[in-house]
């Protein structure tokens, strides 16, 4: 799995990279950000693989932002402006997209990042673990992320269904949400994470998993119909 943030201070070119993520199930997109700092505060905590960087940006340049890196990551820009093509290999750019750009393009520049990262590889490490550990009361239980039906929000705890039990847990949302595989896992409401893999139907604003009726909220309605579409 390749993971992903996007840095552009055009909304409308965000919704473009996310909208063109969403039809890749090897590319998770964790994040996007119109302001360039808040994406180096970001990365700070959640290292990534690869970095879509809008280069003629009023607050931080994508050229200035690289410097601010602390560590190297595969960058692919998105810019409007075919006069930065030469530096941005100068600075090792995976590759350079030019607005607007179609799936294909955008599929082309990850297929990129996707044989670097196999390059890169350690043979020695072993494939990523498809499960996790979590307290409950004085106890750490492992959860296998194929088991959680989904997971349930209530302030600074949650509780995660599983077929077999339901286990509380001091935990925020967010903080579940980076433990979780993308790939499986969606938002569809302020207190609710579900595994697309549990979903046996959706009607009427509702996620149907084990017989429990879900609300899809209209803040994340629109990404998880995407979502969908994009699995059929």
């Amino acid at each position: 799995m390749i993971e992903a943030i996007a840095v552009d201070d055009e909304p409308k070119a965000l919704e473009v990279i996310k909208f063109h993520a969403e039809k890749l199930d090897d590319l998770c997109l964790r994040a996007y950000f119109n302001d360039p700092q808040e994406a180096l505060k970001y990365l700070k905590q959640h290292p990534v693989d690869v970095i879509f960087l809008d280069i003629n940006m009023p607050i931080l340049t994508g050229f200035d932002f690289l410097k601010e890196l602390r560590m190297k990551y595969h960058i692919i820009f998105t810019t409007a402006y075919s006069e930065y093509a030469v530096k941005s290999y100068e600075v090792e750019a995976v590759d350079y997209l030019l607005k607007p750009f179609e799936f294909d393009r955008f599929w082309q520049a990850v297929q990129k990042v996707k044989l670097l990262k196999q390059s890169q590889k350690d043979p020695s490490k072993e494939s990523p673990e498809r499960f996790m550990f979590v307290g409950d009361g004085y106890k750490k239980v492992r959860l296998d992320f194929d088991d959680i039906l989904y997971v349930e929000g209530s302030g600074n705890y949650l509780t995660i269904h599983t077929p077999q039990q339901k286990i509380m847990t001091r935990l925020k949302m967010y903080e579940m949400i980076e433990k979780l595989p993308c790939d499986a896992f969606i938002r569809i409401h302020n207190s609710y994470v579900v595994n697309l893999n549990q979903i046996s139907h959706i009607e009427h604003n509702h996620v149907h998993v084990a017989g429990t009726a879900l609300s899809i909220s209209g803040k994340y309605r629109d990404d998880f119909l995407k979502r969908v579409e994009s699995l059929g």
